[in-house]
């Protein structure tokens, strides 16, 4: 893709990707899983306020236990 897009050969991504620091990786994979969640949680409490629709069916099946 690298290099069909932008012109750059598989050595020299090989190269400029070993420049990388384990650093910047572990940020990413960090960084990933936390806003999945974050957005995962604002949707579901925006699918939570009082939409209709496959909620409503959902709920009467589960109830919330409180």
């Amino acid at each position: 893709m690298s290099w069909i897009e932008l012109g750059i050969s598989p050595s020299m991504f090989l190269t400029r990707l070993s420049d990388i620091s384990v650093n910047h990786v572990i940020i990413g994979l960090v960084k990933a899983p936390v806003f999945a969640v974050i957005i995962g949680v604002v949707g579901c409490q925006a699918g939570d306020e009082g939409r209709q629709g496959c909620g409503i069916a959902w709920r009467e099946k589960h109830p919330r236990p409180w």
